[in-house]
């Protein structure tokens, strides 16, 4: 039998052939509350509730798949209004997929799924609860040759140079930065973002420190930078030697002599160094570091401090920074400004900062300590101290 006809509207029909329909079929819509309470096995219907076909198995309603296409909504009101359990659906207005849990819609989280990391690269490297850390205090690869999973990092650039020739002032320290939670980054920044890898190759750069000014018109050299896939921390700000000016901005700023106003440093990074006084004991300022800022010299008979650094999150297990107590390492301290005579020398930043020095009695500045990206000591007739290089710490999860 045939027809052909532009509209047949058939009550009950059994058919052991093809019904074809050129412009396709039109199911009867119901809502779920409607749905017709005697149904066939087989009868498939179109449910206005959940936007999809349903057929009866001979128990239960059962949703037909739309072959891995969601229903789609925007917004919240025009959500499915009597959903099945774990009807499933795409929010256009916030891009969520939404599953109906029985009382609520829940949304799925879309993303790269994490897979424990294998990686190799660093000058040292250690695993402690879980964890592991790759510690590059000179230029690398971090190597990664399976999984995807985020990366913690801690990246210090290298110190700035104290300021020298004649009395000089302190270094800035290397720039900090971090994503650790819980702990902040430098310049009184909070942890930045996460950062996920996945199987490849990424350049590790570690900064080396800046030399200390031996000249009194000029300026200590800035410290270099240290970066870690597109993260990069500025090398700190090199002193003022006494003829040079206010010192240098870089991830913390240098510090300056007389009284003029320190360096900058940078946000997210480190903070500023600080001024200085003239005669009779041209007492200067101390370098910026990354967990405040440098110290100007109190009175005639006070250069300034370095300012402190950071904690290193990772100091435990690397031991990397300046020791304090038994388990706590710091970063990125500002150098100690200099002094001519008969005065007190600025102290480094706790971080790894260099002392300041003096003419007479003779005390001879500090350098930053290694690995720290600390600010150099200024000196008075000599060679400021040099800056201390950077480091570069990463960890991340071991398969449970």
């Amino acid at each position: 039998m045939g027809f052909n006809v532009s509209d047949l509207q058939i009550t009950t029909a059994t058919t052991s052939g093809v019904l074809q329909a050129l412009g396709g079929f039109k199911f009867p819509s119901f809502t779920t509350a409607t749905r017709p309470s005697s149904p066939s096995v087989g009868q498939t219907i179109y449910n206005t509730d959940v936007s999809a076909l349903e057929v009866y198995d001979g128990s239960a309603w059962e949703e037909i798949s739309s072959g891995g296409a969601f229903a789609t909504w925007a917004g919240t009101g025009n959500r499915p209004s009597n959903p099945a359990n774990y009807t499933v659906g795409y929010n256009t207005t916030d891009n969520q997929i939404e599953v109906y849990d029985g009382s609520d819609w829940i949304p799925v989280a879309l993303g790269n799924p994490t897979v424990a990391l294998t990686a190799t690269g660093g000058d040292n490297t250690y695993e402690d609860n879980g964890w592991k850390y790759h510690v590059f205090t000179s230029d690398g690869t971090f190597i990664v040759t399976a999984g995807t999973d985020n990366v913690e990092y801690v990246i210090v650039a290298g110190g700035g140079g104290g300021g020298g020739g004649d009395v000089g002032a302190g270094g800035g320290a290397g720039g900090y930065r971090s994503n650790v939670p819980g702990f902040p980054s430098g310049g009184g920044a909070a942890a930045e973002p996460a950062m996920s890898v996945s199987p490849g190759s990424y350049p590790v750069v570690v900064g080396d420190g800046g030399t200390g000014s031996a000249s009194s018109p000029q300026d200590a050299d800035d410290g270099q930078d240290s970066s870690f896939n597109g993260i990069t921390s500025l090398g700190g700000g090199g002193g003022a030697s006494w003829s040079s000016g206010s010192g240098r901005s870089g991830g913390s700023g240098g510090g300056s002599v007389s009284t003029r106003a320190g360096a900058s440093g940078t946000t997210g990074q480190g903070y500023a160094g600080a001024s200085g006084r003239g005669g009779p004991h041209y007492p200067q300022g101390g370098g910026g570091g990354a967990g405040g800022p440098g110290q100007n010299s109190r009175d005639n008979d006070n250069a300034g401090n370095g300012g402190i650094g950071l904690v290193n999150p990772f100091g435990r297990v690397t031991q990397v920074g300046e020791k304090l107590g038994n388990n706590s390492y710091w970063l990125a301290g500002g150098g100690g400004g200099g002094v001519e005579s008969n005065a007190r020398v600025g102290r480094g930043g706790l971080g790894g900062g260099g002392i300041g020095g003096r003419q007479s009695p003779n005390t001879d500045p500090g350098s930053g300590i290694a690995n720290t990206g600390g600010g150099g000591g200024g000196e008075d007739s000599g060679r400021g101290g040099s800056g201390g290089k950077g480091v570069v710490i990463l960890r991340y999860r071991l398969p449970e």
